[in-house]
C-alpha cells in the first residue's frame, strides 16, 4: 500500500506540472505595415503581436527567418525580450532581404528563444517584390482615420502608376506603391527607419500631433534624400515651425516660415511650395483646402523626382512620355522588345551588378596577384622530377629503392607545403580591407548621409562579424564565384539585435572570394569632414579656387572636379587620378534607361543595390563637386550637388 501510495504522489506532480506547461501557452502574429508589398530592397517595418498565458515573465530573443519555399531569405534574431502576461505588441524594422525568385508569398518563420525552453510559433506571410518586379511606398501620417474622402483622393493621386498612360495598362501594372497609413505616435524616432517609405504626407493633423523628435528625424531623412510632402493648418508651436525652417534650402537668409500669436502662418507663402532640401524634396501645402489638381500635379512630380523632361510631360499630358525613355541600349524604351524588364526592379539590379564588379575591381587590394602561370608549370615540372628520374636513378644508385614508399610522400607534401606558401605569398597571408566612402555634404559642410562600400579579402575561411550601430548594412552579393559563369549561393548573413539602433552581422567568407558590403547612415561619418566649407561654396565652381581653400589649413592630395548633368567632367589641372572617370559618374549621375529614364533619384533604401546613390538629372542643369581623397586603403568621395546654374 506504501508503495501505491508513492506512485500516486508521482502521478499527481507529474500531471500538476504538465497542466501548469500546458497552461503557459506563447503565440505570436508578425504583421507588415504594408499590408500590399513591401518597398523594393527596402527594410521591411513589421509589428509583432505576442500573446503569453504564464503568470510569470518570459524573457529571451525572438528569431525570425524568411524563407521562399527551403530558401531562407532572411535570419534575424532580436535583442532580449521580456513578455509578461496578455498581449504585448513590439515594433521591429526587418533589415533589406534577399528578394524572392518567383513567390512573393514569402513565410516568416517566428521561434521565441528563452533561457530554459523554445517557442515554435506558428509562421506569418509578408508580401515582397520578386526580382521582376518594383513595390513603392507612401507612408500617409494624420490624426484621422483616413476616411475623409478628400485626403483619401490625394493619397491615391500619389500613387506612381497613376503618371502612366491611360492607354497602356501593362506601364501600371508593373509599378504597385502600398500605402501605409501612419498615426502621429508610430512616427519613427530614427530616421533610418523612413528608409521603408519612398514619400511620406503629414496632414495638417499629423503635423501638429507629431512630436519634436520625430520631426527632426524625419528632417534628417528628407536631406538625405526623402521626399516629404506637408500639409499646415493652424495651431503651429515653435516646433513644427523650426521643421518647416529646416527643410527650406534657400532660407539662409532667416528662417522663411513665421506664424502669428495663433499659430497661422504669415502670408506671403504660396498654396503650394516645391523645395529642395539637402539631396530631398519637400512639398508645403500652405491651408486645408484641396490644391489646384493641375499644381497638385506637378508637385507629385516633383516629390517623386521625376526627370525634368518626364515632369514637364506631366505637367502639360498628364502621364510621362514613354517616347522620350530609352532602354539600356539608348533606344526608344516603347521600341525595345524587353519594356516590361527594362520598367521593373530586377533590369536595375542586372546594371547594378555590373557596376558593383567594377567597384570591385577598382577596391581589389594592389599587392594581390594571381600566381604566374610559369611557377605553376616549374613548380609541376619539378614535382614530375622528383617522384620520376630523381627517385628511381638516385635511389637506384644508393641501392635504397625500398624507400620510394617513404621518399614519395614526403615529396607529396614538400609541395603541397610549398604550393601553399607560394599562393599566400601571391594572395596574401592577412585579411584585407579596402573600403569606398561616399559622404554627401549639406551647404554648410556638415553630412547628410554617409555611405561605405568595404571589400573583404580573406587570407582563410572565416566567419566575419561586424557590429553596427545606428546604420544598415547589407552584404552586396551573397554567391561566390567558382568561375566561368559559376556561383554558389553561400546564404544571407546573420542580423542580432535591434536594427538599426544597434546589432551585429555574421556572414561566412570564403578564402581569397572577394566580399562586398554596404553600411549606410546619417549619423556623422568615420571620416573627418572638410574644413573651412563656407569658403568652399562661395568660391563655387572656381575649381582652383575650391583646391586652395581646401589646401589652406592642411595639404590636399587628390581630385577636384565638378561632373554636370551633360554628363561632363570638369577637372582641376592639379588634380591625382585616385577614382576612375567612369566610376565616379556612375556614382553620381543616374543612367538612362528603364525605370530611371522616369525619375532622377530614389529616397534611400539602404539595400542591396546602387540605385539610391545616384542623384544627378543628366538632362538638367544640375551640377555635383566631387572631392576624391585617399587615407591608407580607402578612397573618399564628398559630394556636393547643386541645383540649377
Amino acid at each position: 500500500m506504501k508503495h501505491h501510495g508513492v506512485w500516486a504522489i508521482l502521478v499527481a506532480i507529474q500531471l500538476l506540472a504538465g497542466n501548469a506547461r500546458a497552461v503557459d501557452k506563447l503565440q505570436a502574429d508578425l504583421i507588415p505595415q504594408t499590408l500590399l508589398r513591401a518597398r523594393s530592397d527596402a527594410s521591411i517595418p513589421v509589428e509583432v503581436r505576442f500573446r503569453w498565458t504564464g503568470a510569470h515573465i518570459l524573457e529571451g530573443c525572438l528569431e525570425v527567418e524568411l524563407r521562399e519555399e527551403n530558401r531562407v531569405l532572411e535570419h534575424y534574431r532580436s535583442g532580449d525580450m521580456a513578455l509578461t502576461t496578455g498581449e504585448q505588441t513590439f515594433r521591429m524594422l526587418l533589415p533589406p532581404a534577399v528578394e524572392p525568385f518567383s513567390d512573393g508569398q514569402v513565410e516568416a518563420h517566428l521561434k521565441f528563444v528563452a533561457a530554459h525552453d523554445i517557442y515554435d510559433l506558428d509562421y506569418s506571410i509578408l508580401t515582397m517584390p520578386v526580382a521582376s518586379e518594383r513595390s513603392l511606398a507612401v507612408g500617409w501620417c494624420g490624426a484621422r482615420t483616413g476616411s475623409d474622402t478628400q485626403e483619401s483622393g490625394l493619397a491615391q493621386s500619389l500613387q506612381f502608376e497613376r503618371f502612366a498612360p491611360s492607354q497602356d495598362d501593362s506601364q501600371r501594372q508593373l509599378l504597385m506603391t502600398s500605402l501605409v497609413r501612419l498615426a502621429p505616435e508610430d512616427l519613427p524616432l530614427q530616421p533610418l527607419a523612413y528608409t521603408a517609405f519612398d514619400v511620406m504626407v503629414l496632414s495638417a493633423e499629423g503635423l501638429t500631433a507629431a512630436r519634436e523628435g520625430q520631426l527632426h528625424a524625419l528632417a534628417r531623412w528628407v536631406k538625405g534624400g526623402g521626399s516629404v510632402c506637408v500639409f499646415v493648418g493652424g495651431n503651429l508651436q515653435p516646433q513644427h515651425l523650426a521643421f518647416l525652417n529646416e527643410l527650406d534650402e534657400s532660407s539662409a537668409g532667416g528662417p522663411t516660415f513665421l506664424a502669428d500669436a495663433s499659430g497661422n502662418l504669415l502670408p506671403g507663402h504660396e498654396k503650394i511650395s516645391c523645395l529642395y532640401s539637402g539631396l530631398g524634396r519637400s512639398v508645403i501645402v500652405n491651408g486645408n483646402a484641396a490644391p489646384d489638381p493641375a499644381v497638385w500635379r506637378r508637385a507629385a512630380a516633383f516629390l517623386w523626382k521625376f526627370r525634368n523632361d518626364q515632369a514637364q510631360a506631366i505637367a502639360d499630358l498628364g502621364h510621362w512620355d514613354t517616347k522620350i525613355m530609352e532602354d539600356e541600349y539608348g533606344r526608344p524604351l516603347s521600341q525595345s522588345s524587353s519594356f516590361q524588364d527594362q520598367m521593373t526592379y530586377g533590369a536595375s539590379s542586372e546594371q547594378s551588378a555590373s557596376f558593383g564588379q567594377e567597384l570591385m575591381d577598382q577596391l581589389m587590394p594592389r599587392n594581390v596577384k594571381l600566381i604566374p602561370f610559369g611557377a605553376l608549370v616549374g613548380m609541376l615540372t619539378l614535382f614530375l622530377l622528383m617522384i620520376g628520374p630523381v627517385d628511381y636513378f638516385v635511389l637506384g644508385w644508393l641501392g635504397r629503392r625500398r624507400f620510394t614508399w617513404v621518399l614519395f610522400p614526403a615529396t607529396s607534401v614538400a609541395f603541397m607545403i610549398a604550393t601553399v606558401v607560394m599562393a599566400n605569398h601571391y594572395l596574401g597571408w592577412h585579411d584585407q580591407r579596402r573600403s569606398l566612402i561616399v559622404v554627401d555634404l549639406d551647404r554648410d559642410g556638415t553630412a547628410l548621409r554617409w555611405n561605405r562600400y568595404e571589400l573583404i579579402f580573406a587570407a582563410r575561411d572565416k566567419q566575419a562579424v561586424t557590429e553596427v550601430k545606428d546604420a544598415l548594412w547589407v552584404a552586396l552579393q551573397h554567391r561566390d564565384y567558382l568561375g566561368g559563369d559559376t556561383f554558389r549561393d553561400s546564404g544571407p548573413a546573420a542580423y542580432e539585435g535591434v536594427v538599426p539602433v544597434n546589432f551585429r552581422t555574421s556572414e561566412p567568407i570564403r578564402q581569397w572570394q572577394p566580399k562586398l558590403n554596404r553600411i549606410f547612415s546619417f549619423e556623422p561619418p568615420p571620416v573627418p569632414l572638410l574644413p573651412d566649407w563656407p569658403a568652399v561654396e562661395k568660391a563655387w565652381p572656381n575649381l582652383p579656387a575650391i583646391r586652395a581653400d581646401i589646401s589652406r589649413n592642411q595639404s590636399f592630395t587628390g581630385e577636384v572636379c565638378v561632373i554636370s548633368g551633360t554628363n561632363a567632367v570638369t577637372v582641376d589641372p592639379q588634380s591625382e587620378n585616385i577614382l576612375h572617370r567612369s566610376m565616379l559618374k556612375q556614382l553620381c549621375v543616374s543612367h538612362s534607361s528603364g525605370f530611371f529614364s522616369l525619375v532622377s533619384q530614389i529616397s534611400p533604401t539602404g539595400g542591396q543595390n546602387y540605385e539610391d546613390v545616384r542623384g544627378l538629372d543628366p538632362r538638367s542643369s544640375d551640377s555635383v563637386l566631387a572631392i576624391v581623397t585617399q587615407t591608407g586603403d580607402d578612397i573618399i568621395v564628398y559630394r556636393r550637388f547643386f541645383h540649377g546654374n
